[in-house]
C-alpha cells in the first residue's frame, strides 16, 4: 500500500508525552497519524477510514467569534498559555464545571478518575465566579454542564441550578451516572421544578448487563439504566443519552440504543463517545478497542435511522465532532437545518441547545439529535484540534482550558 503525505501537525508521543511532529498520511481511503519521537520509537494511529469526510472535517469552516475576549496572553504558545489565549480559534459551545471529585460508584472508564470518598465540592461563590469568567469571554453562557465526579450528590446541587438560572445561563445540563435518578424518585420530582431550562446528560452505554459490566463495572445495570429513564420520563425532564462506544463490546448495539431513545418522549438525542485512553482506562487496548469517529459514524448510518451524508462535521470542530438530526417522526433533517433553514447561521453557533429553532416550521422539542464526540487522547492529540475545541473546563479562578488539554496535557 502506497502512502501519501497530505499534511503535518503537532502531536504528543504516546509513550513519553513530549510534543512531536505528526505526519498525516493517506493509505487508500484511510488516514493515519505517523509520529517519531527522538527518544521513543515510531508510532502509528488510524484516524479515519473515510478520506472524503476527513477532508470535509478539516476544512476551515469555523464560525465567526464575535466579542471573543481572550483572557490570557500567548507567551509560550499552545497549550502552555491556556486561559483561553489568543491562539485559540473557537468560542465555547459547552462550558464544563467540575462540581466535585466525589462519586457514588467506582466506574472503570471514568475520565475524571473520581471515586467515592472525594472531599472536594465547589461553593456557590466558585460557581458564580465561573459564570462571570465565561461572560467576560463571550458575554453569554449558552450551555453550562455541571460535571464531576457525580454532581447529583453535591449538597448544593439545587442551589447551583438556581444560581445558573438567576445568572442568565440559557441552558443547564447535569452529567450523571443515573444512580440517584433511578433510586430516588423524590429527588427526580424536585429536579422537575427546573425542567424548563434543565437537561440530564445520562450515561447510557448499553441495554445489556454484559456490556455495561465491561464498560462501567457491576454497579451499573441495564435495569438501573431503564429505571433512571423511566423516572425522567415520569417527571417530564429532558435528557440526552451518552454512550461510550467500545469496539468489540457494544459497537453492535447502536440500533437497539437509538430505537430505545426514539421511543421516549423526553429524550433529546444520543451522544456517542468513541472510547479513548484517558482517565481510568487501565484495560484499554489500542489494537482491540480503538475506534475512530468515522467508524462510529458508519455504524450509526448502518442502523438505517440516518443516511451517512446526514451526519456532518460540526461547524466548530468537525475533526472531533459529527452531528446529525432527525425529526421526531424519524425523518433526517440535518442538511435542511444546516443548509436551507432560515436560521441556519444561528444554529451553527450552537451545539446542543437550539432554542432559536422554535419557529412556525420547526421546534427544538421536535428534533432528535445524534452526535459523535471523539475526544483527544495520546494517540490522536494534535494542537490544531485543541485550538478548535469548543468544549472547555472553567475553574473558579477564571481559567478556561479546552476539554482535551485538560485531561491529556494539563
Amino acid at each position: 500500500m502506497k502512502e501519501k503525505l497530505i499534511g503535518k501537525k503537532t502531536g504528543i508521543c504516546e509513550k513519553c508525552g513530549k510534543f512531536v511532529d505528526v505526519d498525516v498520511v493517506q493509505v487508500d481511503k484511510a488516514i493515519y497519524y505517523v509520529k517519531k519521537c527522538k527518544t521513543c520509537d515510531w508510532q502509528r494511529t488510524k484516524i479515519s477510514v473515510d478520506i472524503d469526510y476527513y477532508f470535509e472535517s478539516n476544512h476551515d469552516q469555523l464560525q465567526p467569534m464575535q466579542d471573543f475576549n481572550h483572557r490570557t496572553r500567548t507567551i509560550k504558545g499552545c497549550p502552555y498559555d491556556c486561559g483561553l489565549c489568543s491562539q485559540h480559534r473557537q468560542k465555547i459551545c459547552m462550558a464544563m464545571v467540575e462540581t466535585t471529585n466525589d462519586c457514588n460508584i467506582h466506574c472503570t472508564t471514568c475520565i475524571a478518575g473520581s471515586c467515592p470518598g472525594g472531599k472536594e465540592y465547589i461553593s456557590l461563590d466558585d460557581l458564580s465566579n465561573i459564570i462571570d469568567a465565561i461572560k467576560k469571554l463571550q458575554k453569554t453562557v449558552d450551555l453550562l454542564m455541571l460535571s464531576g465526579g457525580e454532581p447529583t450528590i453535591h449538597p448544593l446541587l439545587f442551589d447551583m441550578i438556581d444560581l445558573c438560572k438567576k445568572s442568565g445561563v440559557k441552558h443547564t445540563m447535569i452529567i450523571s451516572n443515573g444512580v440517584r435518578i433511578a433510586n430516588e424518585e423524590d429527588f427526580v420530582k424536585k429536579l422537575s421544578k427546573y425542567a424548563e431550562n434543565l437537561e440530564i446528560y445520562l450515561q447510557f452505554d448499553s441495554l445489556n448487563d454484559d456490556s455495561l459490566n465491561d464498560i462501567r463495572g457491576p454497579e451499573l445495570t441495564a435495569s438501573l439504566r431503564r429505571k433512571a429513564v423511566e423516572n425522567l420520563e415520569k417527571y417530564g425532564i429532558h435528557y440526552t443519552l451518552v454512550c461510550i462506544v467500545k469496539k468489540g463490546v457494544n459497537d453492535g448495539e447502536l440500533h437497539e440504543i437509538i430505537e430505545f431513545a426514539l421511543s421516549k418522549k423526553y429524550a433529546r438525542g444520543i451522544t456517542f463517545q468513541p472510547l479513548k485512553d484517558i482517565g481510568r482506562s487501565d484495560e484499554f487496548n489500542k489494537g482491540i478497542n480503538y475506534i475512530t469517529l468515522s467508524e462510529t459514524r458508519q455504524l450509526i448510518a448502518d442502523t438505517g435511522y440516518i443516511p451517512l451524508d446526514e451526519m456532518i462535521p460540526h461547524p466548530c470542530n468537525g475533526n472531533c465532532i459529527s452531528i446529525g438530526y432527525l425529526s421526531k417522526d424519524r425523518l433526517p433533517i440535518t442538511k435542511y437545518l444546516f443548509d436551507d433553514f432560515e436560521n441556519s447561521d444561528s444554529l451553527k453557533r450552537l451545539m446542543y441547545y437550539l432554542p432559536e429553532l422554535d419557529t412556525e416550521d420547526i421546534r427544538y422539542s421536535d428534533l432528535f439529535r445524534l452526535t459523535i464526540v471523539s475526544f483527544l487522547d495520546k494517540y490522536n492529540f494534535t494542537l490544531e484540534d485543541v485550538k478548535r475545541c469548543c468544549i472547555s473546563f472553567v475553574s473558579p479562578d477564571g481559567n478556561i482550558v479546552p476539554f482535551d488539554t485538560h485531561y491529556v496535557y494539563h
